[in-house]
């Protein structure tokens, strides 16, 4: 019942057979990534055998065994055995003319003979079928490259590291061709920075600023590697350097502010953080950043304004639900209320709660709707007023 579970559509025979070849051909793959290519290549043609002693029995669904036939002819390629991969990989093509992995399988036969304008073609139809196998972009880019077609090998690779922005070594490919290419060594390096790989994202970020010393984003890529290290100071200089190309760059801004935070310069990081919020009003995040500062430096009524506002623009992200909570939840203490307010408790007259919230405040003597509120406000500020039309931000 195993085969029929595994490979759904065939007799329970044929599902019995073709289990054991991908239990096999596994079994093989384990041993190869064990450093045993000859024990690997045992199994491999083990599976090629079996499948082979099955080839004149009827069959109800071709398309299970031509995978089977390709995976073991893949399989044979990598353990350097191209003549068995062939007879697999032809059968599999034999049996369904749109199998991806046979497709791609020939396609590498063919360069592994020399012939990479034979390949193209294997390739390219692979590619219609499946325009996301990475792999068979990633091949095909060779191709080109072993034919001299430079500019065609690039569009591959390029494709491949489009499916994977973390790919290194595609981005390596793309710059070994075009060393002059800023915009690659900056995806180099945010791929490395991503992954944690600190030095070789410095050395991509660098090469990017000898060719053009004033790429921002690289610039800023080197500031949060500065940031990981905890070079707080270096970090400041590169995003100082960004802003001085470009003041109006609300990413440097609010970067700054995370760096000046980091390093526990909570007002000026604020500061910083006002500035690229001044530039980009609707910056989600943004106003985020500015309600965890105002909160941890205990201005928690503001931090509530502006965790409201950032839910207001991204109303289904939890960070600043959970900060403006935590925010409340201080501010649910009257003595804590006094305090940030600057006011003692014979100063207070009446306290009257308003917005959404207006029931979770104990120590409130009245209620209000937020509605009432706006009115009264604006009757008071605009006396002469006599209508007033409250714009929601949805």
């Amino acid at each position: 019942m195993t085969g029929m579970a595994l490979f759904s559509g065939l007799s329970e025979s044929d599902g019995r057979v073709l289990e054991k070849v991908r239990r096999i051909t596994d079994e093989g793959l384990a041993k190869e990534r064990a450093g045993a290519p000859g024990r690997a290549s045992s199994h491999f043609l083990r599976a090629l055998r079996l499948l082979e002693s099955q080839k004149d029995r009827g069959r109800r669904s071709v398309d299970a065994w031509s995978d089977a036939y390709a995976r073991v002819g893949g399989a044979l390629l990598t353990v350097g055995r191209p003549d068995d991969a062939q007879l697999a990989v032809a059968q599999a093509l034999r049996m369904s003319r749109t199998n991806v992995s046979a497709l791609a399988s020939q396609g590498d036969l063919y360069v592994g003979q020399g012939k990479p304008s034979d390949a193209l073609p294997y390739y390219d139809a692979a590619l219609r079928l499946d325009p996301r196998a990475k792999g068979v972009w990633e091949r095909r880019g060779d191709a080109h490259a072993a034919l001299g077609q430079r500019t065609d090998a690039v569009r591959s690779y390029v494709q491949a590291v489009n499916l994977d922005p973390n790919d290194v070594d595609g981005y390596a490919r793309i710059v070994g061709l075009l060393p002059e290419d800023v915009d690659m060594w900056v995806r180099k390096g945010d791929a490395h920075r991503r992954l944690g790989e600190i030095p070789d994202a410095h050395d991509a970020y660098g090469r990017a600023l000898r060719l053009t010393s004033d790429r921002r984003d690289a610039l800023e890529g080197k500031a949060q590697l500065y940031v990981f290290t905890k070079e707080y100071d270096k970090a400041l200089r590169c995003l100082d350097r960004c802003l001085e190309i470009d003041r109006s760059d609300p990413d440097a801004w609010r970067l700054r502010g995370d760096v000046l935070a980091a390093a526990g310069r909570l007002d000026d990081a604020l500061g910083s953080v006002d500035e690229a919020l001044r530039i980009r009003d609707g910056d989600a995040p943004g106003w985020a950043a500015r309600a965890e500062l105002l909160h941890r430096l205990h201005r928690d009524v503001d931090a509530v304004a502006a965790f409201d506002r950032a839910i207001a623009l991204a109303p289904k992200s939890v960070g600043p639900h959970v900060g403006r909570l935590e925010a409340l939840n201080v501010l649910n203490r009257w003595d804590e209320v006094l305090k940030q307010a600057g006011l003692k408790l014979e100063d207070i007259t009446s306290v009257v709660a308003t917005g959404t919230g207006r029931a979770k405040i104990p120590f409130a003597q009245k209620q209000r709707t937020a509605m009432r509120c706006h009115a009264k406000g604006a009757r008071f500020v605009f006396p002469e007023a006599r209508t007033v039309i409250d714009v929601l931000p949805f």
